[in-house]
């Protein structure tokens, strides 16, 4: 668009009968303003001629600011749009060691059974060994034992490790 239109079409937008009123407006003569008119505006008075249009036309406003290579937004003239930043997402926690978690499984089956840990692992791994030869997963094994240990007599004895291995040696 040439800038020899925006004078006149802002007249038009701003519903101004003369181009005087315009002129006076920008703080300019009837006769500036006239040639304004017929030259076109000059860019030390488009931002100045953007801000009046703006309320009441604002693509004319921005066509005004795109004719000087600039926005309304850098112009001061409207507020830039917010970027939206998405944070990255926070990494997961790291997994626990192997070795720890292990020896967690390792040390519940030992306090269960009121043994030491070392005495536990051998049949703690031959359980798990043949439970994957087998395809048994551990949520499998133990519904199965849950079930075994709730269906046992309520007053049938149960041994402790220790007391087992003692009956061992001694029978």
């Amino acid at each position: 668009m040439a800038s020899e239109a925006f004078f006149s079409r802002a007249q038009h937008a701003l519903s101004l009968g003369s181009t005087a009123k315009l002129g006076e407006m920008l703080g300019i003569s009837r006769r500036t303003a006239q040639r304004f008119v017929a030259h076109g505006v000059p860019r030390y008075y488009k931002r100045e001629l953007a801000r009046l249009v703006l309320p009441f036309d604002p693509q004319l406003a921005a066509e005004i600011a795109q004719s000087e290579e600039h926005s309304l937004a850098t112009w001061g003239l409207v507020m830039p749009e917010p970027q939206v930043v998405v944070p990255p997402a926070l990494p997961a926690p790291p997994s626990p060691p192997a070795d720890g978690v292990v020896d967690a499984v390792v040390c519940a089956a030992a306090e269960a059974m009121e043994m030491m840990p070392r005495d536990v692992r051998a049949g703690l791994l031959a359980a798990f060994t043949k439970a994957r030869e087998i395809g048994v997963d551990v949520e499998q094994v133990e519904r199965v034992l849950r079930d075994a240990l709730a269906a046992r007599p309520t007053g049938a004895p149960v041994e402790s490790g220790a007391t087992a291995k003692a009956s061992k040696r001694t029978g």
